[in-house]
């Protein structure tokens, strides 16, 4: 794999020269503070100039990591506008639109190799280092795995394929989560929603459910209500290793060697996963039914539309379509295989009334008939 093949590899690094711009937290906060916050171009291009530098200096990661955090507030402002004011767009988008599009990418990318960076210069510190700075690797992980969301749920809005390699970055980051044991650690959510706090794995879960919700069937509003309300349901998924899987556990697997998002377990065919999780949503059904019936309830008995940042904005017939994506609709009475048995064809008018319990119905005899004798005529 080429370097230019994969946007999400870091770059190389070198050592800040002297009267080159430092990122001390004094001086890097008066920058921040003095971004020109109205003018959302600006404040774009020049968050997209900072992150591009800093990804290619060579300073402390405890260092890098307060700064990156000092920026979060106004990047999270910059993408959320900017994609906001995409999806109301028609498609095919303008040049312009596209030229935003490919900014939002390129930003979600910026600020996922930075704080990568953060996590690859920790895992090379000394064993005492990576012991002392825990709750800073772990909120590293959980800030790439969001922004992989963010960059998931924007192409998905846009009716675009997800970058390449993307898939392989996110499950790569997550089963590096995992060995390191910091998936499990409970965190502030960086967007401030109906639910404040989740783990590594509960965003690995809400990415995972995400891309097997048919996003590409939906409406750009649907599909973020949809990423959003996930965070309230990813508890009720249980993801378990491959390795301790039952053959009926779950319908989906995740193949963490591959650039694929899951996929259901019957259309693996002959495919064989080595390593990989098994993502069972049979819990979500329950979590489902009863927010559907909390939805009608609250209005009247008959759904209604709510505010896009609504905890309940996910409305009766989305609702219907998500669980038998997730398969947690109603199950067939039969399986689908397939039955021996004989079957009967049968022609003409005169046969199916026989068939059907009629008496039989005297022959006519090919001299006897003629065309008239539809019409009347004799």
């Amino acid at each position: 794999m080429t370097r230019s093949s994969n946007s999400f590899l870091l770059p190389s690094r070198k050592k800040i020269i002297s009267g080159q711009t430092g990122f001390e937290q004094k001086l890097f906060k008066q920058w921040v503070e003095d971004l020109p916050i109205g003018n959302v171009g600006l404040t774009a291009r020049l968050l997209y100039d900072r992150l591009h530098e800093m990804n290619r200096l060579e300073f402390p990661p405890v260092e890098r990591f307060r700064a990156l955090e000092m920026i979060m507030e106004p990047l999270q402002f910059v993408l959320g506008s900017l994609s906001k004011d995409l999806i109301r767009e028609p498609l095919p988008l303008s040049k312009r639109n596209v030229l935003i599009a490919e900014l939002v990418t390129k930003l979600d990318v910026l600020i996922i190799q930075a704080y990568k960076t953060v996590l690859d210069q920790f895992h090379h510190d000394s064993i005492a280092g990576m012991v002392l700075h825990k709750g800073c690797r772990a909120e590293a992980l959980h800030r790439v795995l969001y922004f992989f969301g963010r960059a998931l749920l924007t192409a998905y809005q846009l009716y675009q394929s997800p970058p390449r390699h993307i898939w392989q970055e996110i499950h790569g980051i997550y089963h590096y989560a995992v060995e390191s044991k910091l998936h499990d650690k409970l965190l502030d959510n960086e967007e401030q929603g109906d639910v404040r706090k989740s783990t590594a794995t509960d965003l690995y879960k809400q990415i995972l459910l995400l891309s097997l919700a048919g996003p590409y069937r939906l409406q750009p509003g649907e599909i973020g209500k949809v990423y959003h309300a996930l965070l309230r349901w990813v508890s009720k998924v249980r993801l378990i290793n491959l390795a301790h899987a039952g053959p009926d556990d779950g319908l989906f697997l995740v193949d963490i060697s591959a650039d694929i998002a899951p996929k259901y377990r019957a259309m693996l065919g002959d495919e064989i996963i080595k390593i990989g999780w098994v993502l069972d949503t049979s819990g979500l059904a329950a979590e489902l039914l009863k927010e559907h019936e909390e939805l009608t309830a609250k209005s009247g008995g008959k759904e209604a539309i709510r505010p896009l940042n609504h905890p309940l904005a996910v409305g009766g017939d989305l609702l219907a379509q998500l669980m038998m994506c997730w398969g947690v609709g109603p199950q067939r009475a039969d399986d689908r295989v397939a039955v021996g048995g004989h079957v009967t064809l049968t022609c003409g008018i005169d046969t199916l009334y026989t068939l059907f319990g009629g008496e039989d119905l005297p022959e006519l005899s090919q001299s006897n008939y003629r065309v008239g004798s539809l019409t009347g005529d004799k």
